[in-house]
């Protein structure tokens, strides 16, 4: 049976894992921001390994890194594909199926809009995708209590619909899955 982790990776990393089709678990791993990265990848890769093994994952989704010119820090931006870059080399290693969404397309499935567009600057209008997305989990009986798991959450539903159930009948799928012989 397929078990599914989705990633919403950032300094606090949102995950969902479960089965498809059933109830799943969801948290946050809060890394070291102060120890530097090698500490802070070295937690990530400790937390990633142990999560795929106890809990049995076979197929793991996370979001695409937003790098935006010349407002994320560069810093960030290393962290940010280094966390992306891990999760593939576990994945790899692990002989997982792996996937990458963009934000965009993921919340536009779960909420119905992909950008919500307040009037008061780009400040307010992620406030307020924020909000649409928890209450979107509150609305599915999911108890997100921050952005970072519901956005996780959003990513495993996602998964579910896009790589579960239709993917397989569109002949959409990864070329891990295909150079394994999955698909």
């Amino acid at each position: 049976m397929p078990v599914l982790l989705s990633l919403d990776l950032a300094g606090r990393v949102g995950w969902a894992c479960g089965a498809p089709g059933g109830s799943p678990s969801f948290g946050v791993l809060s890394l070291p921001q102060d120890a530097g990265l090698g500490r802070l990848l070295d937690d990530y890769d400790r937390w990633l390994t142990r999560t795929i093994l106890d809990r049995s994952v076979t197929t793991i989704l996370f979001e695409s890194p937003i790098l935006r010119a010349k407002r994320t820090h560069p810093l960030t931006a290393r962290r940010l594909m280094s966390l992306a870059g891990l999760t593939e080399l576990a994945a790899h290693l692990l002989k997982l199926d792996i996937w990458e969404a963009s934000t965009l397309p993921v919340t536009k499935f779960f909420c119905g809009a992909a950008r919500f567009k307040t009037g008061r600057g780009p400040a307010a209008d992620r406030e307020a995708k924020k909000a649409a997305v928890i209450a979107e989990c509150h609305r599915r009986g999911w108890n997100a209590q921050d952005d970072d798991m519901a956005d996780a959450l959003a990513l495993f539903a996602y998964a579910e619909a896009k790589i579960f159930s239709i993917a397989r009948d569109r002949g959409f799928v990864s070329r891990e899955a295909m150079a394994r012989g999955l698909a």
